[in-house]
């Protein structure tokens, strides 16, 4: 079951957009470096969104899990990064 409020739902797009697009243009690595850019993304339009110059009772309207969207795109962030670097070692 998939629980949002506002357009915490544009998350699961961005990761799904662009991670499958980075796995249709390169495989693996391409799979991570689209999902590191979806992450990104999800980080930045969620810092806008619901942080940056809003009064506190307005920030953190869009939400996935419960989860405000700008760390569901840190941790995407955090993610691609580790599987990006652990992929060139390898």
């Amino acid at each position: 079951m998939i629980i949002w409020k506002g357009d915490g739902a544009a998350a699961l797009a961005y990761f799904g957009v662009f991670g499958g697009l980075g796995f249709w243009i390169g495989d693996k690595l391409g799979l991570w470096l689209g999902v590191l850019l979806g992450a990104l993304l999800t980080w930045v339009i969620g810092y806008f969104t619901n942080v940056y110059d809003l009064p506190p009772e307005d920030r953190n309207q869009h939400q996935l899990w419960f989860v405000p969207i700008q760390y569901w795109g840190m941790g995407g962030t955090a993610l691609g990064v580790l599987q990006v670097i652990s992929h060139l070692l390898s």
